[in-house]
């Protein structure tokens, strides 16, 4: 590969990872208008522990790694409502 196609794939996945950025505080900045308790809990436990990860063409997961068997149960039961 030459040095300018080389900068030219570089340029796009920097132009591509910008994008995802956006898309993620997109989707964080709707769920905004939803917060609620539960809401809050399951935000403030996956900025502690682990990540969200939206995908572009929709939809996504979480992911969270804990010990406590309790703490899981009760982050589950949250996010599902």
């Amino acid at each position: 590969m030459s040095s300018d196609a080389r900068e030219v794939h570089l340029e796009s996945l920097r132009k591509a990872h910008l994008r995802l950025q956006e898309l993620r505080v997109e989707k964080l900045h709707g769920l905004a208008t939803k917060i609620n308790s539960d809401f809050a809990y399951v935000l403030g436990a996956v900025l502690g522990d682990d990540y969200i990860y939206f995908h572009p063409n929709g939809g996504g997961h979480v992911r969270i790694s804990v010990r406590d068997k309790d703490f899981a149960e009760s982050f589950f039961e949250k996010l599902k409502s």
